[in-house]
């Protein structure tokens, strides 16, 4: 019988912690979500579901690990319930619409999505093309080594001059230049 303890306690301390190289836990709170309903984590980066679990008693939790830390996700209900942009990292995260609806949930322990959070209500609360640049200018200049400055030039590259979009992109990390966001900045400039 002591066998039996130890094999089960094994077995499950080693698969109650992610492992590889970025381990992520993701705790999850609804309100009034229906048991059994599935959540699904999409990869936008990638354009697919990374991963999928269950609600059970208004919780669910997503265990794994990351190949590059952050990455951008949303979850996804198969009701219709869409989360905002969630930036996922290495570490514990809480995604929280115990008070809010599952779309205005609110997320902690990612320092990205912070970041990402503070950028986008900063640009949706100015009001001119020149402003936005200015800003977007800033916060490459600030945080060149964030993922989210690569996907916020990304984003909004197409309205901007080519010479300001090759400068910001050489402020860029090299790690973030070679990532998909820096990557489709780079055929943007590559182009004629």
């Amino acid at each position: 019988m002591k066998v039996v303890t130890v094999l089960f306690a094994l077995l499950f301390f080693s698969c109650s912690e992610p492992s590889g190289p970025n381990p992520f836990i993701l705790r999850g709170f609804t309100a009034g979500m229906e048991d059994g309903t599935p959540i699904y984590l999409l990869d936008l980066l990638h354009n697919q579901v990374f991963d999928s679990t269950y609600v059970r008693t208004n919780k669910f939790v997503f265990k794994g690990s990351l190949q590059s830390s952050p990455l951008k996700m949303v979850l996804m209900t198969n009701t219709g319930h869409v989360s905002g942009d969630l930036w996922l990292e290495s570490g514990e995260l809480v995604f929280d619409a115990r008070k809010s609806s599952f779309e205005q949930a609110i997320v902690i322990g990612s320092e990205s999505q912070k970041i990402a959070d503070q950028i986008n209500s900063q640009i949706d609360s100015l009001d001119t093309d020149e402003s936005i640049l200015m800003f977007i200018t800033s916060v490459i200049r600030n945080h060149p080594d964030n993922m989210v400055s690569a996907e916020i030039l990304s984003r909004h590259y197409t309205g901007m001059p080519r010479p300001m979009v090759d400068t910001l992109y050489h402020l860029l990390s090299p790690e973030n230049q070679r990532s998909v966001y820096g990557e489709n900045i780079a055929r943007y400039l590559a182009e004629d």
